[in-house]
């Protein structure tokens, strides 16, 4: 028998194995004690930050713009801290710039161009990480509604751009993200390991992705990946240092209050404004 209405077909590319391997970090991360991953994603992310300073100078991104910018940068960050010093505004700015940050640099990874379909997806993950937050602000009492609003429209818009067109792997790689932070939230409550760990994603995502582009090259591979066994070991050397070995002045770099500025610097250090268009790491 026929059906009466045409049941728009839609075919779903096969998951890549990087995915279901980094979605899972996000999954088995949430469920760690909170000072571990608080702990891991600063290491991480300062490892992070220092690869990328490495690979802009390398790179001749490191212009007259790019320095005039960064003392800007300095010089904010120093009268901030001097005549304000509120925490919150910061780690608003921090959460927020790191979700487009995280899902803007996706479709960078896997060479995709940003369409109208692929800036509202970046707002959809910018939905998820404010609800997220406010779920973590609310605390268990309200803290669910906000997330359970957020799971419906995501649900309800994930299916509409599926039955418009296939979603390409970076749409379907966030919104699957997106669905996973929002349903842990729900089941677990815990909306602050999640964001962590999702930031600790990020820095995963692109050392997969970067490894993957010099891989052909053995020089480069070698380079690289030198690079960061060198740069995480200095990392979690000069956090220990601070932390057990009491270093005051490495606070700046790991307190986590700093540690939300020096990734704001980095949203900002490297977007196509300051450091100039980026080649995407599949071409």
């Amino acid at each position: 028998m026929q059906l009466a209405f045409p049941v728009p077909r839609v075919e779903i590319p096969a998951f890549p194995r990087d995915d279901v391997m980094l979605l899972a970090v996000l999954a088995a991360v949430v469920l760690l004690p909170l000072p571990f991953i608080i702990a891991t994603f600063i290491i991480v992310g300062q490892s992070h930050f220092l690869m990328t300073f490495i690979y802009q100078y390398r790179g001749g991104k490191m212009n007259h713009r790019y320095l005039l910018v960064a003392a800007g940068l300095a010089l904010g960050i120093v009268a901030y801290f001097v005549f304000v010093g509120e925490v919150v505004p910061v780690a608003v700015v921090a959460g927020l710039g790191f979700a487009a940050h995280f899902a803007r640099d996706e479709f960078y990874l896997r060479g995709e161009r940003l369409d109208v379909r692929a800036w509202s997806t970046i707002a959809g993950f910018l939905l998820v990480f404010f609800a997220t937050a406010t779920a973590s602000i609310l605390g268990p009492g309200l803290g669910f509604l906000p997330l359970l609003v957020t799971f419906v429209v995501l649900g309800g818009m994930c299916v509409r751009v599926a039955t418009h067109r296939p979603p390409s792997a970076t749409e379907r790689y966030l919104w699957i993200a997106m669905l996973l932070i929002v349903a842990l939230s729900l089941a677990f409550g815990l909306a602050i390991q999640i964001l962590a760990a999702v930031s600790l994603l990020h820095c995963l995502n692109w050392m997969v992705g970067y490894g993957r582009k010099v891989r052909p090259d053995a020089v480069r591979r070698a380079g690289y990946w030198r690079a960061t066994a060198l740069t995480f070991l200095l990392s979690v050397s000069l956090y220990f240092l601070w932390s057990e070995g009491g270093v005051g002045f490495l606070q700046y770099f790991f307190l986590l209050t700093y540690w939300y500025v020096g990734a704001i610097a980095h949203f900002v250090l490297t977007s196509t404004v300051v450091s100039g268009a980026k080649r995407p790491l599949s071409a």
